[in-house]
């Protein structure tokens, strides 16, 4: 559980479904003028689009400022501030694509949207779950679209490989490529901050670079505890208490509890491993993908058409008239799904934030609990401490006999997941 947590806080519902939005736009089912005016401009309607996504390294930021640089691109506010600055044709089109962006996650973040009924549903986490949801979403949904449409599937497949690619551009004086440019202007005043490394950090770690050389190398104030200071103290944790067992282990329940204190171990050294080689994308795939293969965070394949027809027709309806994101009565207004404070005072309640009240008030403490006196009741078995009372002595057999279980039985689990 925690390797899951450490490693969920980086990205949300990836690309393809959002490049796929953008292409079915573009593939003749319907024409306009704006359709026409931003053909050129293909790439940068999708990366308006995806830009949007840059400052989700701090969606789980304490740093209010930090944290808006996600939520703020989410909203109409931001998305008006850019057409306002826009001034040529591939600079509104730039500005369509936040929009399209927008509208995606409203049906994906709103109070009825497929994650937020998902996560109420299975009282999962806003970050584990919303990731493992939104992940099993395009995986379905890019399965329909690869035997519906072949062509715009490998469309979209190529599409993905230019992620973010009209923000970059090369600095004169490294002759490196970089975030730069007038499309980062926009940005920028959509998130009110400086979104240059935020840009540079999710491009490089969604194509494979990952995040130590991008954003820790270069002293970017990113918080350090997911990849820096909780795998050390799981590999120290872990290391003490195996050596301990070793030493002082009275029964052959150290055997056990060495077990449990190994995998804490292997656990920090993989996070360390995945940071600093570059593979916290793949690190990622693997861990969201194993809940939905055993029915926890899924979703089935009706829920996805549906959904995809709500909001292909709501982008298509915008294309036709962009004038909808112009009006208070049809726009939409926000569609982070967080909790926030805007800058008139007024804070707005996320429905994924309240979505996540199961989850938070209920299942995690309950298996905060539940581990923590299985651990209790391996390791006073593993030294052979037993209570004077026989009520606490039937407690402690009876949780670490059916902890061993569980545990086992969990493990099997994750083996057979890599099968399916």
């Amino acid at each position: 559980m925690v390797l899951i947590s450490l490693l969920s806080n980086v990205s949300a519902n990836f690309y393809l479904d959002h490049e796929t939005d953008i292409l079915q736009v573009f593939d003749g089912h319907i024409t306009s003028p704006t359709i026409e005016m931003c053909r050129p401009y293909i790439q940068q309607v999708v990366d308006g689009d995806l830009a949007s996504d840059s400052g989700v390294l701090f969606y789980t930021s304490s740093d209010e400022v930090s944290r808006k640089s996600y939520i703020f691109p989410h909203t109409l506010q931001a998305y008006l501030t850019c057409q306002k600055n826009a001034i040529t044709d591939d600079e509104k089109c730039f500005c369509y694509g936040n929009y399209i962006h927008i509208i995606r996650d409203f049906y994906s973040h709103s109070e009825n949207g497929f994650t937020t009924n998902t996560l109420e549903r299975y009282l999962g986490n806003n970050y584990f779950g919303h990731m493992t949801v939104e992940q099993k979403y395009a995986d379905i949904h890019m399965n329909q679209l690869k035997n519906s449409n072949p062509q715009l599937y490998l469309k979209v497949i190529e599409q993905d490989k230019k992620v973010l690619n009209s923000l970059m551009v090369i600095n004169p004086t490294t002759g490196k490529l970089e975030a730069g440019g007038k499309y980062l202007k926009l940005l920028n005043a959509m998130a009110q901050t400086d979104m240059a490394q935020s840009v540079d950090n999710i491009r490089r770690g969604y194509l494979g670079v990952g995040f130590y050389e991008t954003a820790y190398a270069k002293n970017v104030s990113l918080p350090m505890y997911p990849y820096i200071v909780i795998p050390a103290i799981l590999v120290i944790l872990g290391l003490l208490i195996i050596i301990m067992l070793l030493i002082f282990g009275k029964s052959k329940w150290k055997w056990f509890g060495i077990l449990i204190f190994l995998i804490i171990f292997l656990a920090g050294i993989y996070i360390f491993y995945s940071f600093y080689t570059g593979q916290s994308w793949k690190a990622i795939n693997l861990v969201i993908t194993i809940p939905p293969k055993f029915g926890y965070l899924s979703l089935s394949s009706q829920t996805v058409s549906d959904y995809n027809i709500l909001s292909q027709k709501a982008i298509d309806n915008f294309f036709i008239d962009p004038s909808i994101a112009n009006n208070p009565n049809t726009a939409i207004q926000d569609a982070s799904g967080l909790t926030y404070k805007d800058a008139s005072g007024v804070i707005h309640q996320g429905s994924l934030d309240k979505a996540e009240r199961g989850y938070k008030y209920f299942l995690f403490p309950s298996m905060v609990i539940l581990i923590m006196l299985f651990v209790i009741s391996v390791m006073l078995r593993a030294f052979d401490v037993k209570p004077k009372r026989k009520l606490f002595n039937w407690i402690i057999k009876w949780f670490s006999v059916i902890g061993l279980w569980v545990f086992f039985g969990l493990i099997i689990l994750f083996l057979i997941s890599f099968l399916l």
